[in-house]
């Protein structure tokens, strides 16, 4: 759900396929077309190195969920005025007509 993948904690690479399976999930489930999740690294030394290639990682796959929910609200209120249909454009073009006094 919405609520899960926004809250999943983030901070290994387990936690990460997690957060990347719900987020498929959530896309394929609404239709959403989605760019792939980040590649884990191959390239770490293991001696935890300031800026380790696994921070990256992990910044990368925060930004790729942030992305795939504000794709998700997109489509959310799209999907709603599409619903609506002329309603919600009248509705706005109404409201705007009466703040310019017409």
């Amino acid at each position: 759900s919405l609520d899960r993948l926004k809250y999943m904690p983030l901070r290994d690479a387990t936690e990460a396929r997690a957060v990347f399976a719900a987020g498929q999930a959530l896309a394929a489930q609404n239709g959403l077309a989605m760019r792939s999740p980040p590649p884990e690294p191959t390239t770490c030394c293991g001696r935890g190195c300031n800026g380790c290639v696994w921070e990256g990682f992990l910044s990368a796959a925060e930004y790729w969920r942030e992305d795939l929910l504000l794709v998700y609200a997109h489509h959310r209120i799209w999907q709603d005025v599409t619903i609506c249909g002329n309603t919600v454009i009248n509705t706005m073009h109404t409201t705007k007509q009466a703040k310019n006094g017409m």
